[in-house]
C-alpha cells in the first residue's frame, strides 16, 4: 500500500516540528511513519490476516507506548485519515482529520495540570506547531479553555467547568465518535 501522509504533518516534516522524540500537547511523542505492522512485526503480523491492522499507520506514540494511527481505509475528507489510539485489541478513534487530532490533544493537555508554570511549559512547548498548523478558531477555542483551567488553579479545583467546555468544543467539532 503506498500510504501518503496527510499534507498537514508533511508541512511539519518540513519545518522539522515533529523530530522523532520530541512532545506535543497532553500525549504525543513523534516517531517515523510507518506502518503500525511493521513497527513490531513480531507481536503483530500473526494477526494480521485476523485483525484489520494492516491499514494503520503509525505517526507517534502515547506516553504508555501505544502507536497513534492513521486509519489508511477511512479517509475523511481531502487528504485526511481517521486518527486512532490502536493496541492490539484497541482501536479508539479520536480524531477525524490530523490538525483536529493535534487541537484535541493540545486541549486536553491543559486539563492535565495542577500549577500555571506547567501550564505555561505545555503551551511555550506546542507553539510552533499550534501557530504552524491551527486555524484561528482552534486557536481561539484553546484560548478560551485555557482561560477556565486558569481560573480553576488559582480556585483550587480540578477543572470542572474547563472539562465540560471541552467536551461540549470536541462534541460540535467532530461529534460523540471521538470523544475518549
Amino acid at each position: 500500500m503506498n500510504f501518503q501522509p496527510p499534507e498537514s504533518f508533511n508541512r511539519l516534516a518540513a519545518r522539522r516540528l515533529n523530530k522523532e522524540g520530541e512532545l506535543f500537547g497532553y500525549d504525543i511523542e513523534w516517531s517515523p511513519v510507518m506502518r503500525w505492522v511493521d513497527y513490531d512485526p513480531e507481536r503483530l503480523v500473526p494477526y494480521e490476516n485476523e485483525h484489520d491492522i494492516g491499514q494503520y499507520f503509525m505517526f507517534a506514540k502515547t506516553g504508555g507506548g501505544d502507536p497513534w494511527c492513521w486509519h489508511a481505509g477511512r479517509p475523511t475528507s481531502e487528504d485526511e485519515f481517521e486518527v486512532h489510539e490502536v493496541d492490539l485489541f484497541m482501536y479508539i478513534p479520536r480524531a477525524p482529520s490530523f490538525i483536529g487530532f493535534l487541537f484535541l490533544q493540545h486541549v486536553e493537555g491543559f486539563l492535565s495540570h495542577k500549577n500555571e508554570p506547567d501550564l505555561d511549559f505545555q503551551i511555550m512547548n506546542d507553539e510552533p506547531i499550534v501557530k504552524a498548523l491551527f486555524p484561528p478558531e482552534f486557536i481561539k477555542q484553546a484560548a478560551n479553555i485555557e482561560k477556565l483551567v486558569r481560573e480553576d488553579i488559582r480556585r483550587g479545583v480540578k477543572t470542572p467547568v474547563a472539562y465540560q467546555a471541552f467536551q461540549n468544543m470536541l462534541e460540535g467539532h467532530f461529534g460523540k465518535r471521538y470523544l475518549g
